[in-house]
């Protein structure tokens, strides 16, 4: 299947599952980071479709590129997860000299990000997933081995 087949295919599984992401295409999130990754790395963020923005006040830009109906995640659950694509050039450093995909000098351009809704668990207000991509094409499931790293999030409506 050519790239163009591919992104058809996932603007049609977004059109049949509805083209805007679980949350809303016009809502902004902010994000509390809860996992280790999420706390040492990015830190809180702020979520839209258009754009991540993390706690240093560095940003990404985001293009909308659609749902995957059985995106496979660590459990071994089938969920919807919502891809984009980076549109941004660079890959701005984070918290403590970090990368998304590396940290310091070595690291790797993330080209997607998937997110999605994993299971609630009590202490959860409303659970996000976040997981990163270095391959050219959008990725199926989190076990892609194009995949960097995941980071969870608590989503804070404002």
């Amino acid at each position: 299947m050519s790239p163009f087949d591919r992104r058809c295919a996932y603007m049609m599984t977004g059109l049949l599952l509805g083209t805007a992401p679980a949350w809303g295409a016009d809502k902004v999130e902010h994000w509390t980071a809860t996992s280790t990754s999420s706390l040492s790395i990015t830190g809180n963020v702020v979520f839209s479709p258009d754009k991540i923005t993390f706690q240093n006040g560095t940003s990404l830009s985001l293009a909308l590129v659609g749902q995957v109906a059985n995106y496979i995640v660590d459990t071994g659950v089938s969920k919807v997860a919502t891809i984009y694509r980076v549109t941004s050039s660079a890959e701005p450093l984070l918290l403590q000299s970090n990368r998304l995909c590396g940290g310091g000098a070595r690291y790797t351009r993330v080209t997607y990000i998937a997110v999605w809704d994993p299971e609630k668990l009590p202490a959860d207000n409303d659970p996000r997933a976040m997981d990163v991509y270095t391959g050219k094409e959008p990725p199926h499931s989190n076990d892609d081995p194009t995949g960097c790293t995941g980071y969870s999030y608590d989503a804070n409506f404002q």
